[in-house]
């Protein structure tokens, strides 16, 4: 949403968020811009189980596709279910600045109750909102979210 003055002006923040997104469309084909920005992604999501029953690691990799860095620091939220309503396992950060091309895998482990040997879905959210540390300027919103299901513990008996 852009927003405006009373007098019909477009607000200065929203014009730089205007230009931001253009540019970053803009970008994609023809040229880099002063306007560049980056593109968070979830380029990667996968769950081992050679540690269940007691343990399931779900691995994110998190890059950055766009055409400038980012500190480090971003929130990345693990969550357990479909989207949007998954139950948040934890936080995790990167740790590492990303520059464009760049890529960090993170780490979240999560313990099934006694007995219960999945399926489990798992979704993963990069640049994470309900963080409350979003990074606002961003080229794409659309690949913030990788998700994975039907992982279970293979049981022999």
């Amino acid at each position: 949403m852009i927003g405006f003055t009373e007098a019909g002006t477009v607000l200065r923040q929203a014009r730089h968020i205007l230009r931001i997104r253009i540019n970053c469309v803009e970008n994609g084909r023809r040229r880099a811009g002063v306007f560049n920005a980056p593109d968070l992604s979830v380029a990667g999501l996968s769950v081992s189980t050679s540690s269940c029953p007691s343990a399931i690691t779900i691995q994110a990799q998190i890059a950055n596709t766009g055409s400038l860095g980012v500190v480090a620091g971003v929130p990345v939220g693990f969550y357990q279910g479909v989207p949007p309503d998954g139950v948040l396992l934890g936080f995790q950060t990167t740790t590492v600045a990303l520059l464009p091309g760049q890529s960090q895998t993170l780490f979240e482990e999560f313990t099934p109750q006694s007995g219960d040997i999945g399926p489990w879905d798992f979704y993963v959210t990069v640049d994470d909102e309900a963080a409350g540390l979003s990074l606002a300027l961003e080229c794409g919103e659309d690949n913030n979210q990788g998700s994975v299901g039907a992982a279970k513990c293979v049981v022999v008996q």
